[in-house]
């Protein structure tokens, strides 16, 4: 019988969940990586269409409302398999058998809920950053043109400070709410009652999510940035061949970091849960 890595046994170290996500990812490699792709895929697809008909990339900037609907359609698509993803790796974790039908019958009915989810999140943490999009204008910084140089003269030194304490509020709400998703996926709970179950699992462990957090964000940073690095090694300078390869290899590298990270969010979220049950 395979060891239960999903909850675990006990309380865990930094360390140890590091290691359990990373045992959780080997584990169900080879049946996630399929999600993986199609995640990758469904995520970049108003640009994978763009590519296709010879138009250029875009981004949230655009205002062509044929980009947004592949864009939106696209990320509801990636919700779903990206759900089915976590059922599966959460299921071989548990060390129960993954179904392909049932996975995503059941992300299919989660959708909705997950998308109330989501966009009650993003809503909380975007009124708590209204303080702090407000003080930016006052620093002083040239928001029209940010590749602009920075004129020192023009710096207010005591705003861009102060913008400091103004984004706490929203990296609070940010963190409490991380684990609002996966919860509501692999518990099956409605969008509120999840986001309720995130704010109990940090309890009491905010800095050991925080330190966890940051790895796995600097994991993310990492896989963005390894394509553009490629391309800069084999000395891809022209705009429109760049354009044109990045996509494919930014594919690539999404397709083996997203499982990897959804299982690192499961050894995090079972630690969390165990921390709680022994309290």
């Amino acid at each position: 019988m395979p060891q239960i890595l999903y909850p675990p046994a006990r309380a865990q170290t930094l360390g140890e969940v590091l290691n359990t996500g990373g045992q959780i990812f080997r584990r169900a490699f080879g049946s996630a990586l399929p999600y993986g792709i199609i995640v990758a895929v469904c995520g970049d697809l108003a640009n994978l269409r763009n590519l296709s008909l010879g138009l250029p990339l875009q981004s949230f900037n655009s205002t062509d409302p044929v980009w947004w609907a592949w864009y939106v359609a696209g990320n509801i698509l990636a919700l779903l398999f990206g759900s089915a993803m976590i059922l599966r790796q959460k299921a071989l974790a548990a060390g129960e058998a993954g179904n392909v039908m049932a996975e995503m019958r059941q992300g299919a009915v989660l959708l909705s809920r997950l998308i109330a989810c989501m966009a009650l999140s993003t809503l909380a943490v975007s009124l708590a950053l209204v303080p702090f999009i407000l003080a930016l204008p006052m620093t002083g910084l040239n928001l029209t043109n940010p590749a602009s140089p920075i004129n020192p003269a023009n710096l207010n030194l005591g705003m861009l400070l102060l913008l400091i304490p103004l984004s706490l509020p929203a990296a609070w709400l940010s963190l409490g709410l991380f684990f609002a998703p996966p919860a509501l996926i692999v518990k099956k709970l409605g969008p509120i009652e999840a986001m309720r179950v995130s704010f109990r699992l940090l309890r009491g462990n905010w800095w050991r999510t925080s330190v966890l957090s940051a790895v796995l964000v600097g994991v993310l940073l990492l896989a963005a940035l390894v394509p553009i690095i490629i391309l800069a090694l084999f000395g891809v300078t022209d705009v429109a061949r760049a354009s044109t390869l990045l996509v494919p290899l930014e594919l690539v590298s999404d397709a083996i970091v997203l499982p990897w990270c959804s299982a690192l969010v499961l050894a995090m979220m079972g630690d969390l849960m165990v921390r709680q049950e022994q309290k």
